[in-house]
């Protein structure tokens, strides 16, 4: 595992050529979790570590509804 970025509430990692957001999504404490992006939101949050947001909200409105709006 290679960890490309990280600050206080996030992390971009390169796992078996995958690339993962892992970050805080606690509210009182921390409980991170991990999901799965593309290169090409792996190069944005690179880029832009805010970009990792609009990233985030859109994989878990895929998983709430059903859906994914571009981000």
């Amino acid at each position: 595992m290679e960890v490309i970025f990280e600050n206080s509430w996030l992390e971009l990692l390169k796992r078996d050529g995958k690339y993962f957001l892992r970050f805080d999504a606690g509210e009182l404490a921390v409980q991170m979790q991990e999901l799965e992006i593309t290169p090409e939101e792996a190069a944005k949050v690179r880029k832009n570590p805010d970009d990792a947001y609009p990233i985030i909200l859109k994989y878990q409105n895929k998983a709430l509804f059903g859906q994914v709006d571009s981000v």
